[in-house]
């Protein structure tokens, strides 16, 4: 494969990419720009167009790992609160609905119900020692996996009761709904911003 990276561009030839706008082009136009009379047209564009076809290449695998990951993660998170005394009165039913959402999240495009965030479970869980020499007992970017949380804390983990959210969300959130919740970080923004 080419390394394009390493190509140096006269100011010439800058223009002519920057005035072809390969970003903005369909796949469609960018095969177009890499037929083999293209590049006897313009060198320049093809090789670019051949960059921006392998960038979005990368970033389609990239989203694809992503999801593939976060549906383990999310079947395993199910699973252990299956697993959870608070699950243990949970009809047959009620277990294939919890069971269901993740299909759910999967049809949202595996992001956070509340904040839209692309869940990342791109992270390794187990022990670790932390900056004070303290072993803790997960690691990683754990606070962009999922994680579902109940909207009303006061029932269960039952059919109509349950959110996908990043972990630091459920966390924060606690038992707050999910209005008290969002309006918090709205204070907190609005405050931020002055």
């Amino acid at each position: 494969m080419d390394d394009f990276s390493k190509m140096t561009l006269s100011e010439a030839e800058m223009a002519e990419v920057r005035a072809a706008d390969l970003e903005a082009k369909s796949d469609a136009e960018l095969d177009a720009l890499l037929r083999p009379e293209a590049a006897a047209e313009s060198g320049i564009i093809f090789f670019a167009a051949r960059s921006e076809v392998a960038r979005r290449l990368a970033a389609k695998r990239k989203e694809e790992r992503r999801r593939v990951m976060a549906r383990k993660k999310i079947d395993e998170r199910v699973n252990d609160r299956l697993s959870q005394p608070i699950c243990a009165g949970l009809t047959a039913e009620e277990r294939e609905w919890l069971r269901g959402s993740a299909d759910r999240c999967a049809e949202n495009g595996f992001v956070c119900d509340l904040t839209g965030e692309p869940f990342d479970c791109d992270f390794e869980e187990g022990e670790y020692v932390d900056a004070d020499g303290k072993t803790r007992g997960r690691a990683g970017r754990r606070h962009l996996g999922p994680s579902p949380d109940r909207i009303n804390s006061e029932l269960g983990y039952v059919p109509g009761n349950v959110q996908w959210v990043c972990w630091w969300v459920n966390r924060a959130k606690g038992q707050m709904s999910n209005e008290t919740f969002l309006s918090l970080l709205d204070r907190y923004v609005a405050r931020r911003n002055r």
